[in-house]
């Protein structure tokens, strides 16, 4: 198996790797035949490496879109998942949605950390008992998140809520309901405040 693709086994998921073993065994098994079949036919030099670089670039077309799948496939979403509106280009490894009480909105190019939680829910502290639980605000709490942000792992953001564009949440730090972070600013702690306006370089 190739050096490269045993790496990027090893750093998938253990819901993906299996799957990306068996493609490259089938693989291989036919790079073995393509090889066996150029040796009959008395190849030159150049073709089984031209056959081995081929069926490379054509595995990692077919790994690539997997690999996509499997990251939006383990994000979590509590509530209604038409509520959460995630650009293609935004990457949520396994962040927990809480939709229950509004909307979540990721703009392009934002990311997350593992084990963040976006949570527009909220229960009401003055009840009690089975009214605490179940009696919850359906609408009011949106978060948006505009784009090119990097939320660490960790970090807890409840809604309503906005995170300017570029903006960088620190891991483990929780920004409370009502907060809007300006565009470029880092923030920390618990709860979440400003320690930094970074200048956001531009491509």
């Amino acid at each position: 198996m190739n050096v490269f693709w045993r790496w990027l086994a090893r750093g998938l998921s253990p819901f993906l790797k299996p799957l990306l073993i068996e493609l490259l065994e089938q693989e291989q098994v036919h790079l073995g035949q393509a090889q066996a079949d150029s040796e009959r036919s008395q190849p030159t030099l150049q073709e089984p490496i031209l056959q081995e670089y081929v069926l490379r670039e054509q595995l990692a077309a077919e790994i690539a879109p997997l690999v996509h799948e499997q990251l939006i496939n383990q994000i979590r979403v509590w509530g209604d998942r038409d509520r959460l509106h995630i650009s293609p280009t935004a990457a949520t490894v396994n962040t927990l949605f809480n939709t229950a009480s509004g909307q979540i909105t990721i703009g392009d190019h934002s990311f997350t950390g593992h084990n963040v939680s976006l949570l527009t829910g909220s229960h009401d502290i003055h009840k009690q008992g089975l009214a605490r639980m179940t009696d919850y605000p359906t609408q009011g709490r949106d978060i948006v998140i505009g784009q090119g942000v990097w939320i660490g792992s960790n970090a807890t953001v409840l809604g309503p809520c906005t995170i300017g564009d570029h903006a960088v949440v620190a891991a483990g730090a929780v920004v409370l309901a009502g907060t809007v972070v300006p565009e470029g600013a880092i923030v920390a702690g618990v709860p979440a405040k400003v320690i930094r306006i970074i200048d956001v370089e531009v491509d």
